[in-house]
């Protein structure tokens, strides 16, 4: 794991937030927390990290609209780090179903990665997003930085659990994996 630069607990929700809004899983619910709060998008599009009062709405939609999300980003030291392939499946999960059932219950984004290529297919959801990730990887794609929370067990996804996965398919990757890691004070 290589240090690109320091971060911030703040920065970490931002990224979050503009992750979840091009996503078509999440962009309606966020879309509705926003609104549940009279928030103007550009809190994430357009953001000021030097403004409190933004970064404590975007934490608080959030919250809203991730609900299981309960850990607290403020007793974390943030920094921005390139992850080799191998480090990228060593990458855990939450503690969610489907990603539960890919992984053979062991969290792992390695073994997720191995069954997605051998072409198991969990709740039929496709796998074809792993794949195109995987492909947009190999031909040099730079996605934005995953979210990991280190924790007893191991580094966990917090948010971007598919491009980790998408990542860990391909066999030697061009640019490494960004992400960024919080670990407790």
């Amino acid at each position: 794991m290589k240090t690109v630069r320091t971060s911030s607990p703040d920065e970490a929700v931002l990224v979050w937030l503009q992750a979840e809004l091009k996503s078509k899983r999440f962009q309606n619910d966020l879309q509705k927390s926003l609104d549940k709060y009279r928030l103007d998008v550009k809190i994430i599009t357009k953001p000021n990290l030097s403004d409190a009062s933004e970064n404590s709405s975007r934490l608080k939609v959030l919250r809203d609209y991730r609900d299981w999300f309960k850990a607290d980003v403020y007793v974390y030291d943030w920094e921005l780090v390139e992850l080799k392939l191998q480090e990228a499946k060593e990458l855990l999960y939450i503690d969610y179903s489907y990603w539960n059932e890919l992984s053979d219950n062991t969290h792992l984004v390695g073994i997720a990665a191995k069954n997605v290529r051998c072409g198991k297919v969990v709740f039929d959801v496709s796998n074809d997003n792993f794949l195109s990730i995987a492909s947009a990887v190999e031909t040099g794609t730079q996605f934005p930085p995953i979210i990991v929370i280190e924790r007893k067990q191991g580094r966990v996804i917090v948010e971007g659990h598919a491009r980790a996965t998408g990542y860990s398919l391909v066999t030697s990757p061009s640019k490494p994996l960004l992400a960024l890691v919080g670990t407790l004070k």
